[in-house]
């Protein structure tokens, strides 16, 4: 619709003119809130709509959608000129993984307690003296998905700290990928699990 004004006096007149349109572009958002997770699933969340948007994850993202390898919980906000809706996504353990059992003579603690008393104060693994350790790469998770550790080194060693500052206590996700001989074979082993961090 135009919309007009026209203001008149003794000397003259004035007028001016302003179009007002319905805005359409209404975002709807219908992702599953709840998504089950097994090690190895990338999992695609897509929030793309069918016009111009400006998306904003909690991961940082900008992109309509992002790739997900890891428990936790993920948010989007998609804002248009008039609207702005969000969602919740929580990515959660499925019950009906098929976890592969770890070598007997790997070792992974699944309590540690970073407090300086000497006792148990780092989370790392241990191999048995008939592997040799090839090859790693870990990465840490808290319970939102959010990175909290990566080290591609051989002895990989967790202080429970985040950018130099103490991690709240709780359970932490692990995802360790290996490589090792175990006698004249070479082997290849994703090691995944949760590690309770006590203060």
């Amino acid at each position: 619709n135009t919309y007009s004004l026209q203001l008149s006096n003794d000397c003259g007149s004035v007028s001016d003119a302003i179009q007002v349109d319905f805005d359409h572009r209404v975002p709807h958002l219908d992702l599953d809130p709840t998504i089950p997770w097994c090690e190895g699933d990338i999992i695609i969340l897509d929030a793309s709509q069918p016009f111009i948007a400006e998306y904003l994850w909690s991961n940082g993202s900008v992109s309509p959608s992002i790739e997900v390898d890891a428990i936790g919980q993920y948010s989007v906000e998609v804002t248009t000129p008039c609207s702005i809706v969000s969602q919740n996504v929580d990515v959660v353990p499925d019950d009906d993984c098929v976890v592969p059992e770890f070598h007997k003579d790997i070792y992974i603690p699944n309590v540690f307690s970073p407090n300086g008393d000497g006792i148990n104060d780092g989370f790392f693994i241990s191999f048995g003296s008939d592997l040799q350790l090839l090859a790693l790469d870990g990465t840490i998770y808290d319970r939102w998905g959010n990175l909290v550790y990566h080290s591609d080194a051989l002895a990989f060693v967790w202080d429970g700290n985040f950018a130099e500052e103490s991690v709240m206590p709780g359970v932490y996700v692990y995802t360790i990928k290996v490589k090792y001989t175990d006698g004249n074979v070479e082997r290849e082993e994703v090691l995944a699990g949760d590690v309770t961090l006590l203060r």
